[in-house]
C-alpha cells in the first residue's frame, strides 16, 4: 500500500525527468530554442521533397518533424563536446525505427537528416584524419544546463505502480505507454498477460548497500566518445543510487511481440548487466527449501 504523499512525490519524479518537460523548460528558458527548432523544421520541409520511399514514409508517419527537430536540439545539448557523427545519427535512429525499423536504413536516413540540418544548431567538422565529427553551437547558462542534465530515462517508480487495465497503460502516473515494445507497428489491442505484468509491477525492490557503496568502475580504454558516455552513465546512475538509497521501488514491464517481459529501467533494471544484476535485492525476502 501507498499514501498520497508517496503519489504526489511519484509525480513530481516523473515529471522531473520527463522529455517533455525538458522541452517545456528549454521553451521557456531560451527564446532561440523557438527559432531554432522552426529553422529545423524548415530544413526538414526541404529534405522530404528529395525522392526517397524511406523519407516519403517517415513524412506520412506519425513521427513529426516537431519530434525530429526536437531530438536535434537535445543531441545538440546531450553532447556539447565533439562527438563521433556515427554516435549521433545511431542515437538519433531511434527516433524513426518506429516508421523504419531496418537498423541500417534508419541510420542512413537519420544521416540524411544531419547532414541536411547542419549549420543550425551544430556544425558536422572533419579531422585532420577525415573522420566526420557532430560539433554543437547551443552554449546554455548555468540553470538551463541544470534542468537538461535531470532528463533521464524514467528511474524505478517509488510507489506501487498503478494497476495496468488495457494494453494502452503503464504503471506510471503522469504518461501512458504501450504495454507491448516495438513502436507503432508493433503496438495492438488484442489479448495479453496483464496480470502477469501486474504482478510483476508489484514486487518491492531495495538496494543491495554493500554493492552500491562500490561504484562500478569505468573502462578507461575506451575511445573518448564512449569513455565520456561512460562517464555521464556512471555520474547519472549515482545519482539515482544516492536517490534511492534505504527507499523500496518498483519497475513497470512491458512485453515484445512473442511475450517476452521486460523490466523497463536504463540506470537501475535486474535485467542489468552484472553490476545491475548485483545492485538490486528484493524488499521481501524468502528462503527456497529444497
Amino acid at each position: 500500500m501507498h499514501n498520497h504523499t508517496q503519489e504526489i512525490s511519484q509525480f513530481l519524479k516523473e515529471i522531473k525527468y520527463s522529455r517533455s518537460n525538458i522541452i517545456k523548460t528549454l521553451t521557456k528558458n531560451l527564446p532561440q530554442f523557438i527559432d531554432s527548432k522552426i529553422a529545423l523544421i524548415q530544413r526538414l520541409n526541404t529534405l522530404y521533397k528529395t525522392p526517397s520511399d524511406n523519407l516519403y514514409k517517415l513524412s506520412k508517419s506519425k513521427v513529426t518533424k516537431e519530434a525530429i527537430a526536437d531530438s536535434l536540439l537535445i543531441l545538440s545539448m546531450k553532447y556539447p563536446d565533439k562527438t563521433s557523427i556515427q554516435n549521433i545519427a545511431n542515437t538519433l535512429s531511434n527516433t524513426i525505427k518506429p516508421v523504419i525499423s531496418d537498423v541500417f536504413e534508419s541510420i542512413q536516413v537519420a544521416s540524411d537528416i544531419l547532414y541536411a540540418c547542419k549549420g543550425l544548431v551544430y556544425n558536422l567538422t572533419k579531422s585532420n584524419k577525415g573522420f566526420l565529427y557532430f560539433a554543437s553551437r547551443i552554449k546554455l547558462d548555468d540553470a538551463t544546463e541544470l534542468a537538461f542534465s535531470q532528463y533521464l530515462y524514467q528511474p524505478p517508480l517509488l510507489c506501487t505502480p498503478l494497476t495496468v487495465t488495457n494494453n494502452n497503460e503503464s504503471g506510471y502516473y503522469t504518461y501512458d505507454t504501450s504495454v507491448v515494445l516495438g513502436g507503432k507497428y508493433k503496438e495492438h489491442n488484442k489479448q495479453v498477460r496483464l496480470d502477469v505484468i501486474n504482478i510483476l509491477n508489484n514486487i518491492k525492490f531495495i538496494l543491495d548497500i554493500d554493492t552500491v557503496s562500490q561504484p562500478c568502475s569505468v573502462d578507461t580504454t575506451l575511445t573518448n566518445t564512449a569513455l565520456q558516455n561512460a562517464v555521464t552513465y556512471q555520474k547519472q546512475q549515482q545519482s539515482i543510487v544516492k536517490e534511492y538509497m534505504g527507499k523500496s521501488f518498483w519497475f513497470n514491464h512491458r512485453l515484445d511481440s512473442r511475450g517476452r517481459l521486460y523490466c523497463q529501467g536504463y540506470h537501475l533494471n535486474y535485467m542489468g548487466d552484472d553490476y545491475n544484476k548485483a545492485a538490486i535485492n528484493l524488499a521481501k525476502h524468502e528462503y527456497l527449501e529444497e
